[in-house]
């Protein structure tokens, strides 16, 4: 018969993860992570293998982000008594997001690679214009798509062909009638079999260059979902989906309060140290992470690390 167990962690910070180790002498047989979005939407991600070595157990998901995790096992002869050392282990975040300090920043230097991108959509195609033409950076090409009369709206969906922090998505639509979309939404979806969940929505915009920012959600898709456009087609070209731009929320992030007087509860000095190789040009971090150096030196008593 399977035991639930179900653990909670909370974190100062929100971070990827994609494996929990623990220690037990059960056998887990399943498991489930849940968290939540930057929307309150409650994402829940399947087990998809256990990696074990002695006791030692390895839990292995698809990415999950947040700063609030409950995981939940299911396992035979397991019990609260006998599991332990639960650890999230976390991913290196720079993969996931854009953590550079660089000169004269611009917002498409974050913009993710196309090439590695695949598009999709419900509408028929018109004549050549494939849904790739929308991902190949060329002004002069675009998706062209008729909608399907059966269906209630028009899906232009992204594989991002990697899993990561967003939170801009820009594209053009006609300027003429044909195809230009007035009223959409723009949804998410973080691993495969998930929910879309809603990050954006407009109705009756009349520009033609859309730009569309939210709250940071890690993601491997992305769907345009149109529900008002010229002539029950829709016209897109020139898509850019930018990374999330970490550097500024990581080093505020070291901090439990505003007047800097205190770490954040899971700092460690492989993160400060991180950070001050990463910044390199923008003086007011510099001298906060002297501060967090600072901190840290004097709450464990270390001796200074040379950078």
């Amino acid at each position: 018969m399977y035991q639930e167990l179900i653990y909670k962690f909370n974190f100062s910070r929100s971070k990827v993860a994609k494996d929990i180790e623990l220690q037990t002498s059960g056998r887990v047989i399943n498991a489930t992570v849940k968290t939540k979005d930057s929307y309150g939407n409650t994402l829940l991600n399947e087990l998809k293998s256990v990696e074990v070595l002695g006791e030692k157990n390895l839990l292995k998901f698809e990415a999950f982000y947040g700063n609030e995790y409950e995981l939940t096992v299911y396992g035979t002869d397991v019990s609260y008594e006998n599991i332990r050392d639960i650890k999230v282990l976390e991913e290196d975040q720079l993969q996931f997001k854009f953590g550079e300090d660089v000169p004269h920043e611009s917002l498409l230097d974050t913009a993710m690679d196309r090439a590695n991108m695949m598009a999709s959509s419900t509408a028929n195609i018109v004549e050549n214009n494939t849904t790739d033409k929308a991902l190949d950076g060329n002004i002069n090409t675009y998706f062209l798509g008729q909608k399907n009369p059966s269906d209630e709206d028009i899906d232009f969906i992204i594989d991002l062909g990697e899993t990561a922090l967003i939170n801009r998505v820009e594209f053009t639509t006609n300027s003429d009638e044909e195809g230009k979309i007035k009223a959409y939404k723009l949804l998410y979806r973080s691993f495969s079999g998930d929910e879309w969940k809603e990050i954006y929505s407009k109705s009756n915009e009349e520009f033609n260059r859309k730009s569309c920012i939210f709250e940071t959600v890690l993601a491997k898709e992305i769907c345009i979902r149109v529900s008002e456009s010229g002539e029950n087609k829709i016209y897109i070209s020139q898509i850019e989906i930018l990374k999330y731009r970490s550097l500024k929320d990581e080093v505020f992030g070291l901090f439990l309060e505003n007047n800097r007087s205190q770490l954040a509860v899971d700092v460690t000095q492989d993160m400060i140290v991180n950070l001050q190789e990463r910044v390199i040009y923008t003086e007011d971090y510099m001298r906060m992470l002297e501060v967090a150096s600072d901190l840290f030196i004097e709450k464990y008593s270390l001796s200074p690390t040379v950078v």
